[in-house]
């Protein structure tokens, strides 16, 4: 079974998860594939990131920006990588430990984070496409580095769990 993207919309995630562990056989299997909140360092590379490269938004009305929120800059990136505003079902399950639920029901098998901040560029940087390919391939490479090491937590993660057998 594959849920993928949508758990972290619902406003009873729980009752979906609960429904998933009584549709599997023991030893049955379901991925998830869902977007976790950044943290502000995470918000702050990619709004630093976003500030130095050449994006549809000028260098002029960045630094206006940048003077105007000051100590809401952060808080603001933080909205933008979480899609908050898009979607009235953006972010409803804030403060919901699924991990926890999942790791206390199921056998988690393997968890994969990815993409700590690169995902947030990819559609903003604005340059010759040789050039945006370079430069987003070496952030990627970077992004996946850090990730790995553990110095950043990805935005989006996949795991793999596994039914327990009945005891």
């Amino acid at each position: 079974m594959i849920i993928k993207g949508v758990l972290h919309h619902l406003v009873r995630p729980f009752h979906v998860l609960e429904a998933v562990h009584a549709a599997l056989k023991p030893g049955g299997v379901f991925l998830l594939i869902d977007g976790r909140d950044p943290r502000r360092v995470e918000a702050v590379i990619a709004g630093a990131l976003l500030f130095a490269l050449p994006t549809c938004v000028p260098y002029g009305e960045k630094i206006r920006a940048l003077f105007r929120f000051r100590r809401q800059l952060v808080g603001e990136m933080q909205d933008i990588m979480e899609a908050r505003g898009l979607s009235p079902f953006e972010g409803v399950t804030d403060g919901a430990d699924l991990l926890g639920w999942i790791d206390a029901h199921f056998n988690v098998t393997d968890v994969h984070d990815y993409s700590a901040f690169i995902r947030e560029l990819t559609e903003e940087v604005v340059m010759p496409h040789a050039l945006k390919m370079g430069v987003l391939h070496a952030l990627n490479l970077a992004d996946r580095a850090l990730v790995r090491l553990g110095l950043l937590q990805g935005c989006s993660f996949l795991l793999r769990a596994e039914k327990p057998a009945r005891a």
